[in-house]
This record gives structure tokens, sequence and C-alpha cells, in this order.
């Protein structure tokens, strides 16, 4: 028996890059057989030339892009299908057709892959972060869709006094791991007119330098310990520990900015580089984390630590983050807390620390000034008294003198005797009251003298002190704007690439699939509606010629996409889902 064939020619939506697979041979047979235009039965043979002869003329066939014959020989058929490249009229109804085999539809039931290098694809698993090999996009400008403040940090501050004065409690404690020789009184920023008393009275009692510096803090870390202002802190943590998360509810799903919205098919758009979660601090530092880092990516947790003590640092570290299950590496550190200065009332701290000593000098002054008067009076009056005995002395000797004269009968020279006596005890009697009355007034002179100096001194050292202007103590470098503002805090942000740069590339993985550079076998059957694949150094074999595998190779190495129906073939619709295919 002669061979023969059966040509068919028909007008379909297939490409060398846009191919449809089937289920088996007689799905596919069933399918082009329902695009056919004409059909020539009773051929001859067909070998694989570049041109075929048919039957009409070329108007007649201007439909006809594609087509397909059976060769039939001892028993056996083969179909080889085929591309129209061309048409020519030849004579008379008959036109010549430039043919090319296509070696997809011809062998899809006949050949196999052997592994090799797949560049893309649609993977069989888009779970989040099962896929993040970079690509190489344009990514245009970040902005920010979520900004979430960590309220532990901005609901308002307060204050600790560090003081070493005795009397306020037991000194020393460990504050986090350190010692520290103080202790710590408390102060919320609504009662500052109580800090400023309390400083005065230190002040007033002498112990103004006893505050060894005074610090904010943000009030909401020590809520717990239920503090009021005034009171001392006894115990405390080593350090404060809160916990912030952020669940997948809270987060943005779809771009939307500035009207424009992209409603992504392909979960990668939700790794970095296209979106990642930023966690920064005022001073304009901040950290990118990858969320399909966290080990829960769908409640990722944060933790807020610090310790209290001067000038205190507040970090924020991801938890169960890149393997970690607390990634220092990866914290952020606040210190918008620091050191406040106060006003030290050098006067009242000087007169508390001396007016003990002001008054003993006092005391002691007036005590000198009494015991010198004293003794000058009692010098006086042993003066008078000694004038007294000399008088009497001199009357005596008068007298006995006057009666040693009449003894010798010499009256005359008895009473010129008695007359130079009574002058001279006179005269010595005035002397020696003046010179007594003299030396007290003198001497009183000199012990006011000294007195009134000894007071002057006093008030000097007083009004000395008074005069001297009161020292600023602590920091006084001003770091309260964010503070003033309530904005003191960590920021969790969620960043991203705009809608529009989104779009883009959302789509471009629905139509290429993403890059995977793996080693494999090409998997053209892990989506319902349709699969891209591109290969280096593609690999297949099976009954099929030499030439036809070398070609199925390049078909593969370039890129191709293979549809699973017709109706996506026809529709090219890319922005839909294309879920996996479940066997």
């Amino acid at each position: 028996m002669n061979p023969i064939t059966s040509i068919t020619l028909c007008d379909v939506e297939i490409t060398p890059t846009h191919q449809l697979d089937f289920a088996d041979v007689q799905s596919q047979k069933t399918y082009f057989s329902s695009k056919a235009r004409h059909t020539y039965d009773k051929c001859r043979y067909q070998p694989r030339t570049a041109t075929i002869k048919v039957k009409g003329y070329v108007d007649s066939l201007i439909n006809c892009n594609y087509g397909y014959y059976t060769n039939a020989y001892n028993g056996t058929s083969k179909t080889f299908y085929f591309w129209i490249v061309s048409k020519n009229y030849r004579a008379r109804e008959t036109t010549e057709l430039t043919i090319q085999i296509d070696v997809f539809q011809t062998w899809l039931f006949d050949f196999n892959f052997k592994p090799c290098f797949i560049e893309r694809e649609h993977v069989a698993d888009d779970t989040f972060g099962h896929n993040t090999i970079p690509e190489d996009f344009e990514l245009g400008d970040y902005v920010t869709y979520l900004r979430k403040p960590i309220s532990y940090l901005n609901s308002g501050i307060c204050f600790f006094v560090a003081v070493t004065d005795t009397s306020q409690g037991t000194i020393g404690g460990i504050y986090g791991a350190t010692y520290s020789g103080f202790i710590l009184k408390y102060y919320d920023s609504a009662d500052v007119s109580l800090l400023n008393t309390y400083i005065t009275e230190l002040c007033n009692a002498g112990k103004g330098d006893s505050i060894a510096f005074i610090f904010a803090f943000p009030k909401g870390m020590v809520t717990s310990l239920g503090l009021t202002s005034g009171s001392t802190v006894s115990s405390l943590p080593s350090c404060f520990t809160y916990l912030v998360e952020m669940t997948w509810d809270e987060q943005v799903h779809d771009f939307a900015y500035n009207g424009q919205t992209c409603n992504a098919h392909n979960n990668k758009i939700m790794t970095y580089p296209y979106t990642f979660m930023t966690i920064k601090n005022t001073s304009g530092s901040n950290v990118v984390l990858k969320r399909e880092l966290f080990k829960y990516n769908n409640n990722m947790a944060f933790k807020v630590e610090s310790v209290l003590t001067q000038s205190p640092n507040i970090a924020l570290t991801p938890m169960n983050y890149d393997g970690k299950d607390l990634a220092i590496d990866d914290s952020i550190i606040l210190n918008d807390y620091g050191l406040c200065s106060w006003n030290n009332d050098n006067y009242s701290n000087w007169f508390a620390n001396h007016q003990h000593s002001i008054n003993a000098q006092s005391t002691n002054a007036t005590a000198s000034l009494n015991a010198k008067q004293a003794v000058a009076n009692n010098n006086y009056q042993n003066a008078l008294s000694n004038r007294n005995t000399g008088a009497e002395k001199g009357a005596l000797n008068t007298a006995l003198g006057t009666m040693s004269a009449i003894g010798h009968m010499n009256v005359l020279g008895a009473v010129g005797s008695v007359a130079s006596g009574v002058g001279n005890n006179m005269l010595d009697y005035n002397q020696a009251t003046t010179n007594a009355q003299n030396d007290l007034s003198n001497t009183n002179l000199l012990n006011q003298t000294d007195y009134q100096n000894t007071i002057s001194s006093l008030v000097a050292s007083v009004q000395d002190a008074q005069v001297q202007p009161n020292t600023a103590k602590g920091s006084t470098a001003s770091c309260g704007l964010d503070m003033a503002r309530n904005t003191a805090t960590f920021y969790i942000e969620q960043t991203g690439i705009k809608p529009e740069y989104a779009q883009i590339i959302d789509l471009y993985w629905q139509m290429f699939g993403y890059k995977v550079n793996r080693v494999g076998l090409p998997n053209l059957k892990s989506r319902q509606k349709w699969n891209y694949i591109k290969t280096v150094n593609c690999s297949v074999f099976g009954d099929l010629p030499h030439e036809d595998s070398d070609e199925l190779n390049n078909i593969f190495n370039n890129g191709i996409t293979i549809w699973h129906n017709d109706s996506e073939l026809h529709a090219h619709e890319y922005n839909q889902t294309n879920p996996y295919t479940t066997t």
C-alpha cells in the first residue's frame, strides 16, 4: 500500500512563544480539528520539506496560519504540526505554503527533561518568604505605608532625682547591673512644683550638693511601679522590658498611595526590597528589617528595654528574627531622655552649712565681751581699793609723824607735817581715781571695738555669700524638642515601592514568573491557567529527531509560556489569579 497523508490547515492563536498543552493525544487532535479551515485527504506522503502545495487560491487561505498532516504507513501514523510561514501563488488554484514544523506540539507527548538550570518559572509554592532571589527591577522612590509609634514611650515623661543624703533613706543600690551610691526619688512632669520645693528644701538644709543628677524618663515604662511624686524608689527590676507586637492584620497588604492602588497577585511583592519594615528613632537612625526573616511573620514582636540610670538608653530589638531569639545586632537606640539641669542655691547651702559656726562665733564674741567687761570692772574696783588703801596709809603715816614731832616738843614741825601729809594724800587719791577710771574706760572701749569687729566680720561673710550667684547643676545641653513634641519614641514603619512600580513588577511576574536560578526538572503544569519557563542548557530526550530536540532545547532556553486552556490563551489576561494545581 502506498503511504498516504491528510493535510489540515487551521486558524489558531498559538505562537512559538505561547503554546497550549493537552492532557492526552486525543485532546490535542480534538482541539486542532475544531480549528480546521481546510482539509486535504488522500494526499501523497508528506516529507519534512520546507514547502507543500495545496489546492486553492491564496486569498481563500488568508485565515490559515497553522496546520497539521498525518502520515500513515503500514498501520502506523504520525501527526506533524507546523506553522505556515508564507503563502505563494504557484498556478491556477494552486498555492505553495512555506512551513516550519512546530516541534512542541509535534513531540508534546514524546519528550522528557533531564535536570537543567531553570532561570525563571511560575513556582509551585508561592508561600510568603519562600522566593527571595533578587531581581533586576527599577524600584523608584520608597514611600511609607504605615507608621506605628511605641505607645510606652510617648505617653508623657517623668523625672528621677538621684540623692546621696542619708536622711532620705538607705543609700546605694543596684541599677541595671551597676552599683550606684544614691537613692532615687520620682516626680511626675505634672508635679514640677513639688520637685522645685524638694530641691529648695535640700538647699535650705545645706544639702543641695547631695543631688547627684536628675534625668528624664518615659513615664509609660514605670507605670507598673505605682510611683507618686516625691516617693522614693525602693525596688527596681534590673531591666525594664516591654513587648510590642505588630500583627499582619495591622499591616498594609495592598499598595495604596496618592489615589493609586496595586492589588498584587504574587507574594514576593511583600518581601524585601519591594516592601520591608523599618524601625526608626527621632535622631535620624533607622534599621531595615525584612519581614520574611521573622520566624512568625504574621505576628512580629519587638522588645523595648531600658535601665533606670542617668542618661538612659532605650533599645528596641526585634525578636525571633534572622534565626535569633533576640536580634541584638538589629537593635536601635533612643537617647532623647537625657540629664536635666537644676538651680543650686549657693547662699542657702552656705548658710545652712555655716549657721552653727556663725551662731557660735556671735555667742563667743558676746561672752568674751561680757568677760572682758567683768575683768575691767574687777580691775577698776581693785584700783579703787588700792587707792583707798594708799590714802589710809598716807593718813596713818602723817599721824605717826605728827605724834613723833610733838614728842620731841616740835609743835610747829608737827603742824607743818600734818598739813603736808594731808595735801599729798589728797593728790594721790585723786590721781588713783582718775587712773582707775581711765583704765576702765579704755578697756571697755577696746572690748566693745573687738566685739563690733567680730560681729561685722560675721555679717560681712553672710553678705558675701548672699551676693554669690546660684550655680546651674546637671546638664545644660538642650535635648527636649522631641519630648516637648511628645514624639520621643520609636516608630515601626512599613516601607515599600509606589503602587505604579508594584503593578509593573507584579504583572511582570504574572507573565514571566520568578527568577529561581535552580537546577531541576522544569515543571510545566504547576499552575492552573498558564506556566512560563526559561532554562539554561535545557536537555530534552525521547524518541524524536536530534534536530527537533535541539529546537526544543532552544525554545525552553529562550522562554515559553504554556497555556492550559484555549480560553485563557485567547484572553491573554495576566491581571488575574493563577492558582496552583492541586494534583
